[in-house]
């Protein structure tokens, strides 16, 4: 590897490396905006429990992080 294909490696996994830590605390950002606790939204998720206000919330948050993926 040529020290020029490191450094757009190293950028890469900077990239992807912060994408996925937007992942971290989704739950925890969701339940902020719904008034609910994280277990709660966890529950949701998994389809445990049904809450269409946290299901709606999850989604846009989700396609949030989508739009802001790394190419």
């Amino acid at each position: 590897m040529t020290a020029n294909s490191h450094a757009v490696n190293g950028r890469r996994f900077a990239e992807l490396l912060k994408w996925h830590e937007r992942h971290v605390g989704l739950y925890a950002r969701v339940a902020a905006k719904t008034g609910l606790t994280p277990g709660y939204v966890s529950l949701v998720a998994r389809g445990v429990r049904r809450n269409e206000e946290i299901a709606a919330a999850l989604t846009k948050e989700l396609e949030h992080l989508q739009r802001t993926a790394p190419k």
